[in-house]
């Protein structure tokens, strides 16, 4: 136990995984960190970015014209001991702040009664809600 211990303290690859995970480049220069500081790896990766974060923008909006995976796989070796939902949750919150945001899920555009099939899910209820 005193290993995890010490390996939370010490720091994980947070910023080096973020940053691959938006860039698709390794930054292994920003070493280790007990928890994600967005503000400031956003600002590297814009200063690292060639063109700044107009040309990361644009670079993201072409890998997604050409139904390119992004963001990038994040290497197993700088994903390991970093928890899925945390990485999910910061990487998210990275995303957002850099204003690179995912496209849009579908939504719908016209409010419109519901359906048949809408209504019976509307009536469905979770078996431990007792109806």
């Amino acid at each position: 136990m005193a290993s995890s211990e010490h390996t939370v303290a010490a720091g994980l690859p947070w910023h080096p995984a973020l940053a691959f995970a938006v860039t698709g480049v390794r930054m292994d220069d920003l070493g280790q960190q007990p928890r994600p500081d967005l503000a400031a790896l956003a600002r590297v990766i814009i200063e690292r970015s060639p063109d700044g974060l107009a040309g990361l923008a644009a670079r993201v909006a072409e890998r997604r014209r050409a139904g390119e995976v992004w963001p990038y796989p994040i290497p197993d070796d700088l994903a390991a001991g970093l928890g899925a939902a945390q990485r999910h949750a910061a990487l998210g919150d990275l995303i957002d702040r850099l204003q690179l945001d995912l496209p849009p899920s579908t939504r719908i555009l016209v409010d419109r009664p519901p359906d048949a099939d809408d209504r019976r899910l509307l009536t469905e209820v979770p078996p431990h809600h007792g109806h």
